[in-house]
């Protein structure tokens, strides 16, 4: 009976140096490692899908209420030409988003990885501005060579400056042309940052999520 009294306190002392060690070595390793969620909640794994199918699909006031203060992300379609309008359809048409992994804990939250993909468009418009001045020339050579032509007219206003006419179709024509070149497509990495706030969880419009939005790539 002696010898057991002196062996239990050896022993919880023994199982508490173990326990204290674990502890500390998985302290260490955990450092450098991302926190992981026994449990995902579902709400934040929705709002982070339903935010990135509807900027995909250009659904921006479903995407605004996936975020935080609800910002205006809408564009005035009723007053875009046909040429924002052409670029647009193509940017909206190729958009497309892949989660990195799943939801993790961050100081202020959780986050999402997600890569995103969608159409060059600043390539796009710079070899719109480098066709545009030769298909105009091209028009203008052939109104030059016969004032009395119908196309004259058609280029020229009364003060023999470009009408808007001949200016917009040239461009629409040229941006026409720039889409059907090849291009690389823009690849950028997001992090989605999630809150809790008022009973659900939103996404911070952090600068980077915002750039994707409209074509404007970092």
């Amino acid at each position: 009976m002696k010898k057991t009294r002196h062996f239990l306190p050896m022993l919880f002392l023994l199982l508490g140096c173990a326990v204290g060690t674990v502890s500390v070595v998985l302290a260490l390793l955990s450092l450098n490692r991302v926190p992981l969620l026994w449990r995902v909640p579902e709400e934040a794994a929705l709002c982070t899908q339903n935010l990135m199918e509807a900027i995909c699909e250009g659904d921006y006031a479903s995407a605004s209420a996936q975020l935080v203060g609800a910002p205006d992300l809408g564009l005035d379609k009723a007053s875009q030409s046909a040429v924002e309008q052409l670029l647009w359809e193509a940017y909206q048409g190729s958009c497309a988003f892949q989660e990195s992994g799943g939801l993790y804990v961050t100081e202020t939250g959780l986050a999402q990885d997600v890569q995103f993909e969608s159409l060059d468009l600043a390539a796009v418009l710079a070899d719109t501005k480098l066709l545009w001045p030769q298909l105009l020339t091209s028009y203008v050579e052939a109104a030059n060579s016969d004032p009395n032509s119908d196309i004259y007219i058609y280029i020229y206003d009364e003060n023999g400056e470009f009408t808007d006419e001949i200016i917009q179709q040239t461009l629409l024509e040229a941006a026409r042309q720039a889409l059907t070149q090849e291009h690389a497509a823009v690849r950028t990495a997001l992090t989605l940052q999630l809150v809790y706030k008022n009973g659900h969880w939103q996404v911070k419009p952090t600068d980077a999520l915002l750039n994707i939005i409209g074509g404007i790539t970092a």
